[in-house]
């Protein structure tokens, strides 16, 4: 301050600007299915001096403060991962990413009887399959080389024996599901029988019936 008597006084203050951090992170991918899915992120903030911590916020009501995080949903949706930097100053940054978590098929199929006779057979497989959102194809395996992407199969096999049945779904988004379930043909028995005599007289006639029955597998009546 000068005077108008040219008299001069001053006052000096320090001031301090403190660094924020620059808050960033990486990732493996953007999006999964919800089968296994696992986002690993990776902390890559930075401060030019001075010291940060974090907080991960990954919108899920769940949190971390590890510089490396293997993060799984349990649920399919979109969330908005946060990463949160905020210095030894209490100066702070943030980063925010959205990942996407894919539904999977809510897989299923019903037969109309798990195990009949090899007579006349008629297996009925209808697949109950749901997906909460987007769409999904199937392929039934049929357990004796046929395939099928109907959503009802009708079915009659050839041979006697168990036959394993398979349902794969894929999501238009990728994401696999499989069921399967065992059937059973039980085989039919073959009638037979012998006769000693089929053509006898009346006077001590003695018919010796034996059967000849034979069935595949199991017992018979």
């Amino acid at each position: 301050e000068i005077s108008d008597h040219n008299c001069i006084d001053s006052a000096i203050k320090t001031f301090t600007v403190y660094p924020s951090p620059n808050a960033g992170y990486t990732q493996n991918n953007f999006a999964q299915c919800l089968s296994g899915n696992n986002f690993r992120l990776n902390d890559t903030s930075t401060i030019s001096s001075g010291s940060i911590t974090r907080l991960w916020n990954f919108g899920d009501a769940s949190t971390s403060s590890s510089g490396i995080v293997n993060k799984s949903f349990i649920n399919a949706g979109i969330y908005a991962v946060k990463l949160i930097e905020t210095s030894d100053n209490n100066c702070s940054d943030s980063a925010i990413k959205i990942f996407t978590v894919y539904p999977q098929t809510n897989i299923g199929f019903t037969i109309n009887n798990l195990n009949q006779c090899f007579s006349n057979n008629n297996y009925i497989f209808t697949d109950t399959s749901i997906v909460s959102s987007g769409t999904f194809s199937r392929l039934w395996n049929l357990g004796d080389g046929n395939l099928s992407n109907a959503t009802i199969v009708n079915k009659s096999y050839h041979a006697n024996g168990s036959y394993l049945i398979k349902l794969n779904t894929i999501t238009n988004n990728g994401c696999k599901d499989s069921i399967q379930k065992t059937i059973l043909v039980y085989p039919k028995p073959i009638a037979g029988f012998s006769i000693n005599d089929s053509i006898q007289c009346l006077i001590e006639n003695d018919f010796l019936f034996k059967d000849s029955s034979i069935v595949p597998g199991g017992t018979y009546t």
